[in-house]
């Protein structure tokens, strides 16, 4: 067993990285670091287990890089070689990807205006990092995936037009090579927005685009890259909206997202074949107050649970704002009838947004 731990067991507020490995003394990672330094709490062991990658300011004041740490040769390198002071890779800003044998990360342009995608080589790192993206969309860390499988990299920018955000993948089994816009099917120049999802297969991905009436939640398969679905289902009004918390389920067979396509105030549950079907309303507040308000997928995808609030259409209810918020489970791989699973109901209950749902086997059973 192995563990990586971060402590100031040499140094009193500097924090280093240490490997415990059974029974053994801890081993500290690396040589001395100078008393300015600072190494984040971003660091993972590679897929294969031989090695560590971390953020830090090991070198230079103020700079934050990459590094990689073999657990074999004990050397230390560094992965992302930034050409100016002052430049930091985000916390958090990296991704293994070609069965862990390379990392992607978001480095800061020369400028510092705009972040960009590079990938390292973790079995050649005597290479420079070969840029694999253009400018990034954003800051945030959720602007760019890679597919569970290593191969392909996705990630937002605007690089067809200036200031319209869209979605870009990149092949890395040939860094460098030109990006290719994933949804060039779509021709309205809306923006995509933040917080793209992948399927757990590598095969969909789904994400919203910013419409004239709304948002639109859009499904589309990495191959062909010209292909996509449009699942928001049909409005009678303006601003419709989709539940941030939109899913796909282990198997990646279904898409699950809420939408207030049926009632502005209120949203419902709905579910999508990933391959490409009907949307189907699966859960509703049956024309109470905020309805669905949070829900999640059984790790079988044999169910999904939400939390369900209701709330009194009369006006002149006195208790018409102390809504209940009850905890239901419903098939999802078939059609059937809801099942209340809290004990209690009615007037004041609160089912905390925190909840784990149908693991046991005995629990899956009597839902059934």
């Amino acid at each position: 067993t192995q563990v990586v731990y971060l402590a100031d067991h040499r140094r009193p507020g500097t924090p280093e990285l240490y490997l415990a490995q059974d029974s053994s003394e801890p081993q500290r990672l690396g040589e001395d670091i100078p008393g300015f330094a600072e190494i984040r709490e971003d660091f993972e062991i590679t897929p294969d287990g031989g090695g560590i990658v971390f953020s830090g300011d090991l070198v230079t004041d103020g700079q934050f890089e990459l590094y990689y740490y073999d657990f074999e040769t004990r050397q230390r390198s560094n992965l992302s070689r930034l050409p100016a002071a002052n430049f930091k890779v985000p916390q958090g800003g990296f991704r293994f990807a070609l069965q862990g044998r390379a990392v992607v990360f978001i480095a800061p342009r020369e400028n510092r205006s705009k972040n960009e995608l590079h990938l390292a080589a973790l079995d050649d790192l005597g290479s420079p990092p070969v840029k694999v993206s253009g400018q990034l969309a954003g800051d945030a860390q959720g602007d760019f995936k890679v597919t569970p499988d290593g191969s392909r990299l996705l990630f937002r920018a605007d690089a067809t037009r200036p200031g319209v955000i869209e979605l870009f993948t990149s092949n890395l089994d040939a860094p460098g090579s030109a990006p290719t816009k994933l949804h060039d099917s779509l021709t309205t120049g809306e923006e995509v927005l933040e917080g793209f999802l992948l399927s757990p297969d590598g095969g969909e991905v789904a994400f919203l685009q910013q419409s004239r009436t709304g948002l639109d939640l859009l499904l589309a398969p990495l191959e062909p890259l010209d292909t996509v679905k449009v699942i928001t289902p049909g409005a009678d009004h303006e601003q419709l909206r989709i539940g941030a918390d939109f899913a796909f389920s282990a198997d990646s067979d279904w898409l699950v997202f809420r939408c207030n396509a049926r009632d502005r105030e209120a949203f419902d549950l709905y579910k999508a074949p990933a391959a490409g079907g009907d949307v189907e309303l699966i859960a509703s507040g049956d024309g109470a107050g905020e309805g669905v308000i949070s829900f999640a997928i059984s790790p079988d995808s044999y169910r999904v649970g939400y939390r369900l609030s209701y709330r009194s259409e009369d006006p002149e209810d006195a208790l018409r704002d102390k809504r209940a918020i009850e905890l239901f489970s419903v098939p999802l791989d078939r059609d059937g009838t809801p099942t209340q699973m809290n004990l209690g109901g009615g007037l004041f209950t609160d089912v905390s947004v925190s909840y784990t749902h149908l693991t046991l086997p005995t629990i899956q059973h009597w839902c059934s």
